[in-house]
């Protein structure tokens, strides 16, 4: 015999608060001390209909809230003094956006979502809904508030530099007490880069945001050995995985900071491309359409909407100005051409449309603008030691097809190479992941016959997590130390023109971590970079000089 529930309260009176489970976007700081954010809610709990601020203090290794003068446990919280806000439903039904007046003076504050679900006479009740699987960690509803300063004369903003996180298991996760406040020994070895980048930002108001250029999820964790079958599944495995990143969460609590992960390989399959032209129904586009997809809902929703505004959802690359600085974010995944030994040459990694932008915008980086910087998922330069071929080969482009990064696109390489050259940007930067080590490469180029040289660089970040030596580049398999020489296939001045690149290439060997970018001008007017590599063996400091 069954029993009917008995029924609830009046809605309106009665509702549960629970924090999220993360942030969709850094929390940003508005107008009068104002918390605007777009919240990722628990689908299992339903849509919450408002939400609250409450000052909130780590004391003796305990999350506790300070309400009327003193700190109280969260489960003994009875009532909430300040007043609840509505919450607006997101388009994509995965998140709500709210903005709620910040707790005075307080630098960390809890943010409740409420549901309309249960409580009793108005008090408010934190717990677990019956019958959820996982506890709600108290953790992941904290934001942090940080107050950007000025820059000073002569800096430019400081900005991270990260990708490649590659998911947590049963051992190397980490274990969250519900109430208890996380420290860094409770961090598990997959979520460590992501949650000392967040310290970091928590901690140093220069860094005003964060640059992550791909594989930030692994649709493809185990190869295929136990993935599920269906592609549908994986990604949302591999999105659950990495919203639950304790490290993640922490970078998108930091209220001020912003974020810029972009798109490569893994979120879609292992060193994507797509076939050559000539095949009919193509399942390749399939994939990389589905992963299009869910990249845009679930990562490019956390950039900065002034800047996520300016160009549509159909388009991953734009050019766009970020501190002072000129970025143009190229997507080298999903738009490449398919090669075959018929096309090499001349093949694209970004396609007409984009490439022409990109060279365009080059053209005005010259040598008196400041440093501008163009974000690759796939790395530039060095190139891998089986591009130079056997000394006398007739192919002098080794193994491109089974290069995956610029290299493997001799034809784009080149013509990059050679617009570099005529616009003279010696300060332009180049940054990149997807290798799993870090590295800096100097990049001189020269026209023959000409009498001069650029200078350009390319800074290339650790994977933030990469466990497998076999999955990972090894720094004997770059040609660190090399010059080639290619023809530009532009006509110039009604001749062919030969270029020379010499590459010179610095491995910091510092492990798995991210770098942090800090652009300054210095008193005689000279342009510098600051990079340093912060990696689980060691911190690596280097300063690049841009002419």
């Amino acid at each position: 015999m069954t029993q009917n529930p008995k029924p609830l309260p009046s809605a309106s009176q009665l509702h549960k608060a629970l924090p999220p489970r993360s942030f969709a976007a850094p929390p940003e700081m508005v107008a009068g001390a104002l918390l605007a954010c777009r919240v990722t809610f628990d689908q299992r709990n339903g849509v919450p209909h408002k939400a609250v601020l409450v000052p909130v203090e780590d004391f003796e290794g305990r999350w506790k809230i300070r309400q009327g003068g003193r700190l109280v446990d969260l489960p003994a919280l009875r009532r909430i003094d300040a007043a609840p806000v509505a919450v607006e439903l997101c388009a994509d039904r995965q998140a709500v956006t709210v903005t709620l007046p910040w707790p005075g003076n307080a630098r960390r504050a809890l943010l409740l979502l409420l549901h309309p679900q249960v409580a009793i006479g108005g008090d408010v009740e934190y717990d677990e809904i019956a019958g959820h699987r996982e506890p709600v960690s108290l953790e992941s509803g904290i934001v942090t508030r940080r107050v950007d300063q000025a820059l000073a004369p002569g800096r430019g903003a400081s900005f991270a530099l990260g990708s490649c996180q590659y998911p947590a298991g049963m051992l190397d996760a980490t274990v969250r007490v519900r109430t208890r406040a996380l420290e860094d020994r409770y961090i598990g070895p997959a979520e460590r880069s992501l949650w000392r980048l967040g310290a970091r930002l928590e901690n140093d108001p220069s860094i005003r945001f964060t640059v992550l250029t791909g594989d930030q999820v692994y649709v493809d964790r185990t190869a295929g050995l136990f993935d599920p079958s269906k592609l549908l599944e994986r990604l949302s495995f591999a999105y659950e995985s990495f919203l639950l990143n304790a490290g993640l969460q922490r970078v998108l609590r930091v209220a001020g900071a912003e974020i810029f992960p972009m798109l490569d390989d893994h979120e879609v399959a292992d060193n994507w491309e797509p076939r050559p032209r000539g095949y009919g129904h193509d399942e390749l586009q399939d994939e990389m359409a589905q992963g299009r997809r869910l990249y845009v809902m679930r990562q490019r929703s956390m950039w900065p909407p002034a800047v996520r505004g300016t160009v549509s959802d159909k388009r991953l690359w734009l050019a766009t100005e970020l501190h002072g600085h000129a970025f143009f974010f190229t997507d080298t995944r999903s738009k490449r051409q398919g090669r075959t030994i018929g096309n090499l040459a001349y093949a694209s990694i970004l396609r007409k449309p984009q490439s022409a932008e990109l060279h365009k915008w080059i053209r005005t980086q010259g040598p008196d603008s400041p440093p501008a910087f163009v974000v690759s998922a796939s790395i530039v330069l060095p190139r891998y030691l089986s591009m130079r071929g056997r000394p006398g080969s007739r192919n002098p482009l080794g193994l491109a097809l089974q290069t995956d990064s610029w290299a493997g696109y001799p034809g784009s390489l080149h013509k990059l190479l050679a617009r570099l050259y005529d616009a003279n940007a010696q300060r332009v930067v180049f940054l990149s992941g997807d290798e799993h080590l870090s590295c800096i490469a100097t990049i001189t180029i020269e026209c023959m016959f000409e009498g001069r040289k650029v200078v350009v660089y390319s800074v290339h970040s650790s994977a933030l997590y990469a466990p497998y030596a076999f999955a990972n580049s090894a720094i004997e398999d770059f040609a660190a130390d090399e010059t080639f020489e290619f023809i530009d296939e532009q006509q110039h001045a009604g001749l062919c023109r030969k270029f020379r690149c010499h590459v010179k290439t610095f491995f910091p060997d510092s492990g798995d971590g991210f770098a942090i970018l800090r652009p300054y001008r210095s008193a005689q007017g000279a342009w510098h970079l600051d990079v340093e590599f912060d990696g689980a063996r060691r911190k690596v400091m280097r300063t690049l000089d841009l002419a």
